[in-house]
């Protein structure tokens, strides 16, 4: 038998452990990303936990190539092993170190805290159990840790193959996988593939309902009942028994692996006014410091005691800590750039109120930054600014635009309410204002408006109708 020599093109998928770690931790909020830590802290004897607020920042922990994904050959470890010890300057702990026993207490209580469970292990655990190649397998493992928490994936397919070094291709057969999950239609990226991929999952692929989503679906989004009937040849009854098959499924299949336990609102961004400037800085008061152990980097360094195996052990663990360090790092400066361009945008609001709130999209902010729309939602994910004006939640600040007269005037949907709101406050309770009069007088200041999109505003302030209103006053 002769043996021969052949170049065989293979896929091969670059999983980039800094961008998963960093699509991990970016919507965490402070009491999340805490718990994290405390985890990694348990997990990883290369890290050490800081409570105090004295000791060197994460830009100081972090390697000055952040950019880089590349690490340290295997070779030598001296020279990284220097950079590392010279980066991290704490005090080399003794080998054995007693806590107090109200410390250990609150040790065991923090290892005592029973996370449920959530999507992204629902679907690991499937995964790993799933009838596909490994290459698809890794592919899949990839694509679970951009589903949202409705269960959608927002990037593009082409986005996605160049974030993980694969072809377009290799994507959409490992998100074709993933759609026919438990949930059913989760990793879908429109509403119409995930009601889509659902219906196929029971069957109905030769149903009413399937036919309005393949060949209605404008019509079926507008609510236009009659043109549905009228272009499938469906009968009322024939069109309502397919509507309600359809409202039967699942529009958002992460919800219920979704997890409500916000008991507390710690903010991440502080806003404070010094010289009237508005200076902006990141709240560490809930998320500990973490710090490579100095013990660890010089065990590292102990050729002779150490076997080769415990060496590589050790070497694992540290770079395990390097990476985590280094992702902090990136989400710490990335939210920040987004909270500075915020309150730099919205700075009329900071000084005026409600009434000088501006327009501003995830868009916006993502083409100023040069981010991913993507990143940005998930950077001001589950995140509170503090201001002088209060506490606000960071998606707070993205509004909607409403169209003006003045091509130079920007007004958001929430000046718009508190306009409606002010005018309803200072009506004639004998005269109460329709939404008709609301729009005229929103008009007449620049603000074009329809009369329906003044009862949508009204509606949702929970504010009742003219009528409603002067029922109330004679009653």
């Amino acid at each position: 038998m002769e043996l021969q020599q052949k170049l065989v093109p293979t896929v091969r998928l670059d999983l980039r452990p800094l961008l998963i770690q960093a699509v991990r931790l970016l919507p965490l909020s402070q009491i999340e990303l805490r718990q994290y830590l405390l985890q990694e802290y348990l997990q990883n004897p290369a890290l050490e936990v800081q409570s105090d607020e004295e000791g060197p920042s994460l830009d100081e922990l972090a390697t000055p190539q952040a950019s880089s994904e590349s690490e340290p050959s295997t070779g030598d470890d001296d020279e990284w092993l220097s950079q590392l010890l010279d980066e991290t300057h704490f005090e080399l702990p003794s080998p054995i170190e007693e806590k107090e026993p109200a410390e250990e207490e609150d040790w065991i209580w923090e290892r005592r805290i029973e996370s449920p469970r959530t999507l992204l292990d629902h679907l690991r655990w499937q995964i790993a159990m799933a009838p596909v190649d490994e290459t698809t397998r890794s592919v899949m493992y990839f694509l679970a840790e951009f589903i949202n928490p409705s269960g959608y994936i927002e990037e593009t397919e082409e986005e996605l193959a160049g974030l993980a070094g694969v072809s377009v291709e290799a994507i959409h057969r490992a998100r074709q996988h993933l759609l026919r999950l438990d949930p059913v239609g989760v990793g879908a990226r429109t509403l119409r593939e995930c009601l889509t991929v659902q219906l196929e999952a029971l069957g109905q692929t030769d149903t009413d309902a399937y036919r309005i989503l393949q060949e209605a679906w404008d019509e079926f989004v507008q609510k236009r009942w009659d043109d549905i009937a009228r272009r499938l040849g469906l009968s009322r009854e024939a069109l309502r028994a397919a509507l309600e098959v359809i409202y039967h499924l699942d529009p958002r299949p992460a919800q219920a692996y979704t997890v409500h336990q916000l008991l507390y609102v710690h903010p991440d961004v502080i806003v404070r006014e010094q010289d009237g400037e508005y200076i902006v800085e990141l709240s560490r008061a809930v998320v500990p410091r973490v710090t490579i152990s100095r013990r660890y980097l010089r065990l590292l360094r102990d050729r002779q005691n150490l076997s080769p195996e415990e060496r590589q052990y050790i070497r694992e663990r540290i770079l395990a800590a390097r990476r985590l360090l280094r992702t902090l790092n990136y989400c710490e400066s990335t939210l920040l750039r987004i909270a500075r361009h915020i309150v730099q945008h919205q700075r009329a609001f900071l000084e005026q109120g409600l009434s000088g709130l501006r327009p501003l999209s995830l868009r916006d902010v993502a083409r100023a930054l040069n981010l991913h729309e993507s990143t940005v939602s998930r950077a001001v994910q589950h995140k509170y600014m503090q201001t002088p004006r209060g506490t606000f939640e960071l998606r707070f600040f993205f509004q909607r635009r409403v169209s003006t007269q003045s091509a130079t005037q920007e007004v958001s949907a929430t000046t718009v309410k508190h306009r409606i709101r002010e005018l309803i406050q200072s009506e004639s309770p004998q005269n109460p204002l329709t939404d008709e009069a609301l729009a005229r007088l929103l008009r007449f200041e620049g603000i074009q408006i329809s009369r329906r999109a003044v009862t949508k505003y009204r509606l949702e302030m929970n504010i009742p109708s003219a009528r409603q209103r002067r029922r109330m006053q004679t009653a």
